[in-house]
């Protein structure tokens, strides 16, 4: 009865002793089963993987529990985690027992451990009941895949086995309501399903780990696949292209340094597979500018030996749980140029849409981001986006405006403070810090924080640690930062207050943020979009009067989009049922975009009432290069300000579209301004 149910079975025998597989393949040959060998763990994987794909998989692996390099326990794991040879019959020989090897029991990777020397008959009643369990096992699985595969592209309900061995629902289902995800009606009914979205991939995530030392890519397949994952393991990047060509993994885990090639090399070959998946490298050899441009290039985090294993835990349960963001931002990218939004960002002038391609290489990275722009430009709004399109989508999203706290509270509201710390603590406080762990902590207004605080700030973000106001205790934190700022960066740094290391450490990236009078053709979207949100809240419609929208075309717009989200709410509650100009606020009357300020003349400066501080400040640098006959450096001196950032306003004004007023304003002084 048990060589019946083995006749045929193909076998692969792994053994660093000649003699062992030598006896081993005289033994099940004359029971009926084919056998291959191999002398070592990661040859039989690739083994094992070679036959897979030319369609003669294995159907059992026997293999010795102590081998050199990849043991037998790390090989069970490794095939356990590989999406491909994960119903491969597993038979472990030891000479003793070892915890590995009741590890690998109770996990599932081992279906039979044997301790030598193994008796020919316990040997083969031990195949013949772990091949028998395998064989209904996957019968079982397969419905199961198939019911589940059925229910996400559709086709809800309980389903059971008929008699048959066919899937059908518990509860029938007569008919379904509309067509189901990425299928389309079919002309004679039914429906016709379009392969890439509907093709199956699979109910484990997979991973693909790239090491160059055997032992540790035993360990990570290991504790990779316990977190439910399926893996691929290589110990070059040479192998790791081959897999990559097989399946593409949700995450990479990658050491930085291999034989044949770096991280980086991997990484351009994860880029041109077409692959999105998180990246995370891992090196013994750690250095602050291989961290910036890894996390530069959008790896999701560097990690450093001795690994921390919490951490790596961490983000596999962060990946399994967020699933396909890349896809997601993929849509959302391709749906920008039509609709005009990219998650909650409205627009679409080319800057909005470069600032869409940005976010979408730079959120799902862990990176901290320095994001510049005018008071009211949507800063909190791009933090925000930058959140939810990450792993940490599902952690909290904590801003702070550190303009808003008063210096002396600042420490204790971002590191909490203990029991007793000063005056008035009666119980112990957690800080921003605390409330954002695995989440985003947006920093706004980051060059109104004191600068000793911005030292220990600076410290947090290159430890992951911090200490609480009065505590003893350090702590680890896991916070992605994203800070703002209304100045202008540099301006900031030259006058103290933004510290230089601070901003290096925390640009890693930057993106800043036009003002809305250098968007105008965002104007009417943007007006559609709050006022669609009024119209959901106060359940009354209202259309926008073509005058009412010329008037905001025309219009300066200092507050920016804030500013035209307030000015759509008071003209929605003054309006009947069009806004028209009329019902617009008294100033979108008296200061539009024509309403400029008046030339210097004789060496002094005029401004109009209405005038904006930003074409004020510009009048008057014209008017100081004038007075200094074009000479930068005087100038600069004079306005209090850095050559550099003189030369940053003169090429911003550059751009402009009011250059013309400026040169009528310095009539033939043009040249010296060049």
């Amino acid at each position: 009865m048990e060589l019946d149910a083995l006749r045929g079975v193909s076998v692969l025998i792994v053994d660093d002793s000649d003699v062992n597989l030598r006896v081993l393949v005289e033994q099940v040959t004359e029971w009926g089963l084919r056998a291959e060998t191999c002398a070592a763990s990661v040859d039989a994987l690739q083994v094992l993987r070679e036959a897979h794909t030319a369609g003669t998989a294995f159907d059992l692996v026997i293999a010795d529990h102590q081998m050199p390099g990849l043991d037998g326990a790390g090989l069970a794991a490794a095939v356990r985690g590989d999406a491909r040879l994960c119903d491969t019959v597993f038979v472990m020989l030891t000479s003793l027992g070892h915890p590995r090897e009741s590890e690998g029991v109770r996990r599932g990777h081992i279906d039979a451990c044997l301790t030598k020397p193994v008796r020919h008959e316990r040997l083969l009643r031990a195949l013949a009941t772990a091949w028998t369990r395998r064989c209904e096992t996957r019968a079982s699985a397969r419905l199961r895949r198939g019911a589940a595969r059925l229910t996400r592209h559709g086709f809800p309900g309980q389903w059971r086995t008929t008699a048959r061995g066919r899937l059908a629902r518990q509860n029938p289902v007569h008919k379904l309501n509309g067509v189901p995800p990425g299928a389309s009606r079919a002309p004679g009914g039914g429906y016709k399903d379009r392969p890439d979205q509907l093709r199956w991939r699979g109910l484990m995530p997979h991973a693909l780990i790239v090491d160059d030392s055997a032992a540790t890519l035993s360990a990570l397949v290991e504790l990779v696949s316990a977190e439910g994952f399926t893996t691929s393991a290589a110990l070059t990047v040479d192998r790791a292209k081959v897999e990559l060509s097989r399946q593409s993994p949700d995450i990479v885990l990658a050491d930085l340094n291999l034989p044949d090639g770096t991280g980086m090399t991997l990484l351009d070959a994860v880029e041109r597979s077409g692959a999105s998946p998180a990246v995370v490298f891992i090196t013994g050899q750690a250095s602050v500018d291989t961290a910036v441009e890894a996390l530069r290039r959008g790896v999701t985090d560097y990690l450093t030996k001795p690994l921390d294993v919490n951490r790596l835990r961490e983000i596999l349960n962060d990946v399994s749980r967020t699933g396909p963001i890349a896809e997601e931002i993929g849509e959302l990218r391709a749906k920008q140029r039509g609709t005009g939004r990219f998650a909650g960002i409205v627009g679409r002038s080319e800057p909005i849409l470069k600032l869409g391609e940005l976010l979408g290489r730079i959120a799902p990275s862990s990176a901290s981001v320095l994001v510049s722009g005018e008071s009211g430009s949507g800063k909190e709004v791009v933090a925000r986006t930058i959140h939810e399109l990450s792993r940490r989508r599902h952690g909290p999203f904590v801003p702070v405006n550190c303009g808003a706290i008063s210096p002396t509270l600042m420490e204790s509201e971002l590191f909490g403070h203990e029991k007793g710390s000063f005056t008035g603590a009666e119980r112990r406080h957690r800080g921003y810090f605390e409330q954002a762990t695995r989440g985003t902590l947006f920093l706004d207004e980051i060059t109104e924080m004191p600068a000793e605080l911005q030292v220990k700030l600076l410290r947090v973000l290159e430890t992951s640690t911090f200490t609480r106001v009065g505590g003893e205790q350090s702590l680890s934190v896991d916070v992605r930062i994203v800070a703002a700022s209304n100045r202008d960066i540099q301006e900031a740094i030259d006058q103290g207050k933004l510290r230089e290391d601070l901003y290096y450490r925390l640009k890693v990236f930057q993106l800043h943020l036009p003002p809305l009078r250098e968007r105008p053709d965002d104007i009417p979207l943007l007006a559609q979009h709050f006022l669609d949100d009024l119209e959901r809240v106060e359940k009354v419609k209202k259309r926008l009067g073509s005058d009412a929208l010329e008037l905001m075309r025309t219009y300066r717009w200092p507050g920016n989009v804030r500013e035209l989200k307030n000015v759509m709410h008071s003209g929605y509650i003054l309006s009947g049922d069009v806004i028209t100009a009329d019902c617009l606020p008294s100033e979108l009357h008296g200061r539009t975009q024509e309403a400029r300020p008046a030339a210097s003349v004789e060496g002094m400066v005029t401004v109009r009432p209405g005038t904006t501080i930003a074409d004020a400040e510009r009048l008057l640098i014209f008017a100081t290069l004038r007075q200094f006959g074009g000479d930068k450096t005087r100038a600069a001196e004079a306005l209090g300000i850095s050559l550099k950032t003189l030369y940053n306003r003169l090429h911003a004004y550059e751009k402009d579209d009011r250059a013309p007023e400026e040169a009528a304003a310095l009539e033939g002084d043009e040249p010296a301004l060049n």
